[in-house]
Order: C-alpha cells, then sequence, then structure tokens
C-alpha cells in the first residue's frame, strides 16, 4: 500500500471516530447534558385545541387551560433556526393540527426551506376535508388518522363525540384524493388505531378488513398500544414503575434527540407530557442553540441520566409514571439517531456474514462504524468482533475497533437491567409483543 492510500486509510479511520464520538448516541451513553450535536427529531404544537375527547388522551384532564395557536411569525422563527440535524418534524402534541387556519402556510414554508425534511402530523380526521388537505398532501411525507373504531358506536364510546360518519366521509374523499396524486410523489397516510377497553370486541383482521376495503388509497393500518400520559390515564398505567427502584429505571433517549415548541413559542420537555406546565426554554426570547444547550435542558439530561425521577417529579417532569420508558422499541439506540422510517445515506444494509468476509478490514470497520451512528448496535458490534479476531489486522484498525467496541458496550451497558423489566412487566401480564405497534400494508405489493 502506497504512503498516500495509508494516509488516507488513516484520516478515514479518524474521521469515524470523530464522528462516533460526536454522535448522540455516545454522549447519551456517556450522560452528557450538553451534546454537541442536535435533536433529529422536532414536534412543533401548531394548536393543542382540540375538537375531540378521545378516552384514553390527558388533553381535556391535564393541559393547562391555557389554549391557542401558533401565529406565522413564531412559526418561522423556529423552522429559520432548526439545525441540519432535524430530520423529521411532527407538526403537532396533543392538540388537532388543522384548527390552525396557517396550517397551509407552515407545510409550504416549512417544505421550502426544509425539502430534505420529513413533515407529518396526526388529524382525527373531523375537519379533514378533501378542499382541506388538496394543498397540503403534496407536501407532506407522512399523515396519521387518528380513528379508533369502525362502528359510529364505537366511536362515540373511544372519541367521546358523535363524528364517525364526518370522519368515515373526510376518509372517502381522502383516500380518492390520494390516488389522484402520483405514486412516486404520494405521502404516506396510515390509520392510527389505538388498541383499548373501548374498542376491545373489534377484532384486528376485521379493522383491516374495513379499512382495506373502503380506502384504498390509504397506506396502512397501524395498531398503537394505549399510552399512559405519564399516569393521567389508568389503563395505560403498569406496576413497574411504582414496584422498581429508580436506579433500575432506563434512561429516555428522547432528552437527546428530541424538542418540542409549543405554540405559544415556550419549550416542552417531552412531546408526549400532556400538562404544558415544566419548560425548557422560550424561542421567543432565546436561540434554538441557547435552548438546547442551556441550562434547563443540562438539568433535564443530568437528572434523567442520574435516574433522579423523585426529585425530577417534584420539580415539575414526570417522567417517572410514562409508560413509554418500557417500549424498548421507542429506547432503542435507533431513536437517538434517526428513528425507525429514516435511512441515512450512505450505509450498507447487507452486513451479512459472509459478505463481511469478502471485505477488506477497513471497510469492515467502516461499515461497523456507520452501523453504530445509525443505532444498530448489535450489528456493528459483529463487525468489530470479527476484526478483532482477525489475525494480522492492521495495527490502527485493530486500536479503532477496540475503542468503538467500548462505545458499544457502553450502550448497551445502559440496557442491563431488561431482564428485569421484561420479567417485571410480563408478571402484570405485559408482554414484550403487547407493546409493540403492528403495521398492516392496505395496498399489496403490485398495486404500490
Amino acid at each position: 500500500m502506497s504512503d498516500s492510500s495509508m494516509e488516507a486509510d488513516k484520516m478515514r479511520l479518524k474521521t469515524l471516530l470523530e464522528q462516533a464520538d460526536r454522535s448522540i448516541i455516545n454522549q447519551w451513553a456517556e450522560d452528557r447534558p450538553n451534546p454537541s450535536k442536535g435533536p433529529w427529531l422536532c414536534y412543533i404544537s401548531v394548536s393543542n385545541i382540540c375538537n375531540s375527547r378521545c378516552s384514553v388522551c390527558a388533553h381535556e384532564k391535564a393541559m393547562r387551560r391555557d389554549r391557542g395557536s401558533m401565529d406565522r411569525d413564531l412559526f418561522t422563527r423556529i423552522v429559520e433556526q432548526l439545525p441540519d440535524s432535524v430530520k423529521k418534524v411532527y407538526l403537532m402534541k396533543q392538540g388537532e393540527p388543522l384548527l390552525n387556519r396557517n396550517i397551509h402556510f407552515f407545510v409550504d414554508y416549512l417544505r421550502e426551506k426544509r425539502p430534505d425534511v420529513h413533515i407529518s402530523f396526526h388529524t382525527n380526521g373531523i375537519i379533514a376535508t378533501r378542499k382541506r388537505l388538496k394543498n397540503i398532501l403534496p407536501k407532506m411525507t407522512s399523515l396519521g388518522i387518528s380513528i379508533s373504531a369502525i362502528t359510529a358506536e364505537t366511536y362515540r364510546k373511544v372519541h367521546g363525540v358523535n363524528k364517525f360518519d364526518v370522519v368515515i366521509r373526510n376518509l372517502k374523499g381522502l383516500s380518492d384524493l390520494l390516488l389522484d396524486i402520483p405514486e412516486n410523489s404520494r405521502p404516506h397516510v396510515f390509520i392510527d388505531y389505538v388498541k383499548q377497553l373501548g374498542n376491545a370486541l373489534e377484532e384486528e383482521g376485521r379493522v383491516v378488513e374495513f379499512f382495506q376495503g373502503n380506502f384504498p388509497g390509504i397506506s396502512s393500518v397501524d395498531f398503537h398500544w394505549v399510552y399512559n400520559f405519564q399516569g393521567e390515564i389508568e389503563e395505560g398505567n403498569m406496576e413497574i414503575y411504582e414496584k422498581l427502584p429508580y436506579e433500575k429505571f432506563p434512561c429516555c433517549v428522547f432528552p437527546w434527540s428530541s424538542i418540542t415548541f409549543l405554540h405559544d413559542g415556550r419549550v416542552s420537555y417531552c412531546f408526549v407530557e400532556p400538562r404544558e406546565n415544566r419548560f425548557l426554554g422560550d424561542i421567543t426570547i432565546q436561540t434554538f442553540e441557547q435552548i438546547w444547550n442551556g441550562k434547563e435542558y443540562r438539568l433535564f439530561r443530568n437528572g434523567m441520566a442520574e435516574k433522579r425521577f423523585g426529585g425530577m417529579a417534584n420539580d415539575g417532569f414526570y417522567c417517572h409514571k410514562c409508560s413509554w420508558l418500557w417500549s424498548m422499541q421507542s429506547q432503542s439506540p435507533r431513536n437517538l439517531s434517526c428513528g425507525y422510517f429514516l435511512e441515512p445515506r450512505g450505509i450498507s444494509h447487507d452486513t451479512s456474514f459472509g459478505k463481511l468476509l469478502d471485505l477488506p478490514i477497513e471497510e469492515t470497520f467502516e461499515i461497523g462504524a456507520n452501523l453504530y451512528l445509525r443505532g444498530e448496535i448489535h450489528q456493528a458490534m459483529g463487525c468489530f468482533a470479527m476484526i478483532l479476531s482477525t489475525t494480522g489486522c492492521n495495527e490502527r484498525v485493530l486500536e479503532a475497533s477496540e475503542e468503538m467496541k467500548r462505545k458499544c458496550d457502553q450502550v448497551l451497558n445502559k440496557y442491563k437491567h431488561v431482564p428485569l423489566w421484561r420479567e417485571m412487566t410480563e408478571k402484570e401480564g405485559l408482554s414484550a409483543e403487547q407493546k409493540q405497534c403492528r403495521y398492516y400494508p392496505i395496498r399489496s405489493e403490485d398495486d404500490q
């Protein structure tokens, strides 16, 4: 190998190690309170007003009485300051986004300023008319329709309003509208169906058949479990957070990977907290960077990393009763990196052992490093273990692999109590499978 090639390989190893060190995954694993990289996920609550009264939502029960909708100036201020690290933006929190009359402007502006970003929100469908969505859909990446019933009776029980026929009519219009959009630019529109006591008699297969048979333009039917809104929804509550000592709780990934702006510009500590009464900053008087690495965010991350859940609760953070803490898919390293529906460019998906055997050892290292950055720690470990067990390797690659293996071990150490978590939740009758989402495509492979 020439001197120039050796120098290039050396620089590539150094670059990959630096990227791993700066990654949110590594900074979370090392409990750093001020990450040098920004979040990949951003929630912008364009309105905290809702026209539904869902039985498994804490909107009416817990949210602050200060209700309102975001104006254009505030929205543009937020978008102008979003760092390049942000790859997905939800225009929602616990409100109905379409109640904001500026929603068309918001989607247009965000798409113009950030053509690379995944844009999404959920709507209950009550005012999701074809006319209202016609100009929005082509610029959206995905859209969720929150409906957890296939009959008027069940709908009234779980959503608290008599709007089943209205929503079904709007869904029909939406389906037709989607079929008019070329497939290569059609957004992923899905039914967000929450399995709960109120719809327990609706069999999963029958639900899928209902939407498949009536709305061919919709992409999929997604089944989700009941979230407890930090203890506010009894049906979603668990015993584990009452019986397990705080030091054995998971360390939530989202304080390092997400940010949530409320309709008035203040920053909430989480996109699933229902109260909107504890803030980490205010974009109307601060910059994004001042908030993301400001004192309040650092204290919040420190409290999470040190498992000081009791003290955090006294300070207004109710993470200790969050059922999302016990969803390992949500709490995986993947959600520190890019989430499950965003694929970083330039990362090989074929990491079969057979292929690795044919590759130069430097390339195997690069695949492993990129897998680490994507949050696929188990696959990354396999790459580094293979390098370290191979004789005659370049010393620099061996040293770099040792360092990357150490980083992987740090991440895995965060999950050392997984057997205990599984044992305790299974005693409650909650298997890991019950806490996972299920997705059923509506269009066949041939149709797509």
